[in-house]
């Protein structure tokens, strides 16, 4: 039988050991401090987040953001101090440079046009078409039986007329050109293929035999194969 003292180095073993209290469990003082992760809750805002009161792996949700925050700093009212956990199997990781809940407004496509971003923001139909000048499908204008407003359809209409020697008076041309329908002259050219020696060529447009006021033109001998307006 030998004492604790005769035996070198035992007491500094024991004193390395872990003791048990009267009913055979570890004394509670020497029980290591052990970290649990616990969830802190759902917050709304960075600053809700900031306010937890938590420890190294303690994590809480973000509803602002649809995403978990955990604590990986000492101090948890500073931002630093958290991590946003993201997801793998998420669809998205971030739009447009932002994660969680993300709004995506017509603005923020960034290669789009004016034209482009009205249409998209078009309430309805009718809302589309105005963006793009479009018409209805029901525009009135669009029927095959509606008769254009009088003089809102422009048309060129030539008349050659063939004659013999130019002569003083009414005459030249007495057949004229039948016209089923009323019209609106905005101009009339005339011009010859031959212009005469010197002079000038009085001309006008005559309605049934009538002059149309505002129409005589006068075109010198110089002018006659370019051509005079009326």
């Amino acid at each position: 039988t030998h004492t604790e003292a005769q035996i070198t180095g035992l007491t500094a073993k024991l004193n390395t050991k872990a003791d048990v209290d009267g009913n055979g469990f570890l004394v509670q003082s020497q029980i290591p401090a052990v970290a649990i992760r616990e969830f802190l809750g759902s917050v709304a805002t960075q600053a809700a987040m900031l306010a937890l009161v938590g420890q190294k792996g303690d994590w809480c949700s973000r509803s602002d953001r649809g995403s978990d925050f955990q604590i990986i700093g000492n101090d948890p009212t500073q931002l630093a101090s958290w991590r946003e956990n993201t997801y793998p199997a998420s669809p998205v990781s971030s739009v447009n440079g932002r994660q969680g809940a993300v709004t995506t407004q017509a603005v923020d496509i960034t290669d789009s046009t004016t034209v482009g971003r009205d249409v998209l923001k078009a309430a309805d139909a009718a809302a589309g078409r105005t963006a793009i000048g479009a018409a209805s499908s029901t525009d009135a204008r669009l029927s095959d039986t509606r008769t254009p407003t009088v003089g809102t359809v422009p048309y060129d209409i030539t008349f050659v007329a063939q004659s013999g020697n130019r002569a003083t008076g009414l005459g030249d041309v007495p057949a004229g050109i039948k016209l089923r329908r009323a019209v609106t002259f905005s101009e009339v050219l005339f011009h010859c293929d031959t212009a005469d020696a010197s002079g000038n060529l009085v001309v006008e447009v005559r309605k049934n035999g009538s002059a149309v006021s505002g129409t005589s033109t006068t075109i010198a001998a110089a002018n006659q194969v370019a051509g005079g307006t009326s």
